[in-house]
């Protein structure tokens, strides 16, 4: 973990609410998929508090990184004027990662601001000769990112109005396949992660989360993005033991 002023190369608009921003990145802190950071969007510290972006890509050779975000309020909104050229103050990378998976079937499943790690742990374990399979659910279609995604990654679009793709959610798309035999991956709304979580206990599959809580500092010491678990210490920061977490420590309200 290192904090550094780093360079804009992109911030391009993917869909009407989502940005891909692109910026360099040093070659010995290299994120893995689930990793994020944190980003000083304004000069003038409105907001005070730092924002958190996981990764949604890194390339060692050029040492560039990027991660998707949704405009939702007052610091995402000053984001999308960052120009190519343009400082950005980070933090990162932060969190654990998701583990290596032995399966060479995984399924991987993202939605919302979800999208962005879900897509790079894919090409990730895609550029490591797996054949994962990448459930990405929308509400419609004009909703859906253009994502640059490895050859070997088998991609699922699910639109709960059916305008593309599956018609549902990615947790119905994985029932309307029968039983589920390979690990399963998630990123997304509390909802579908506590479905991919029921969804692996019928099934008796391994099942790992990456949580999305409010963070104020990403580090760990202000305790404030702490999650109740089915472990001896209670809670767990999402910032610090997370955010990547087998779902069965969870507890699931």
């Amino acid at each position: 973990m290192d904090q550094f002023i780093t360079k804009v190369l992109q911030n391009k608009k993917i869909s009407p609410d989502y940005y891909e921003l692109s910026f360099t990145w040093p070659r010995n802190l290299a994120p893995k998929a689930g990793h994020f950071l944190t980003i000083r969007t304004l000069l003038n510290d409105d907001p005070i508090l730092r924002r958190p972006f996981a990764f949604s890509a890194f390339d060692k050779q050029n040492s560039t990184a990027s991660l998707i975000y949704q405009l939702r309020g007052k610091g995402t909104k000053a984001m999308t004027t960052l120009v190519p050229g343009e400082d950005l103050d980070v933090l990162g990378p932060l969190g654990g990662c998701f583990s290596d998976c032995d399966s060479h079937h995984p399924i991987i499943l993202g939605g919302g601001i979800g999208t962005g790690p879900m897509v790079y742990l894919a090409n990730q374990w895609a550029a490591q000769g797996k054949s994962p399979q990448l459930i990405l659910g929308y509400r419609s279609k004009q909703w859906i990112p253009q994502v640059e995604l490895h050859d070997n990654v088998d991609l699922i679009i699910t639109t709960d109005d059916g305008s593309q793709g599956f018609h549902g959610h990615g947790i119905s798309y994985l029932q309307s396949q029968g039983a589920v035999k390979y690990p399963l991956y998630a990123c997304g709304p509390q909802v579908m992660l506590k479905a991919c979580h029921e969804l692996s206990e019928k099934y008796q599959v391994p099942c790992y989360v990456s949580m999305e809580e409010l963070m104020a500092c990403g580090v760990g010491a202000c305790q404030g993005c702490a999650i109740e678990v089915n472990l001896p210490q209670k809670y767990l920061r999402v910032c610090k033991e997370g955010p990547v977490f087998e779902s069965r420590i969870l507890k699931w309200n």
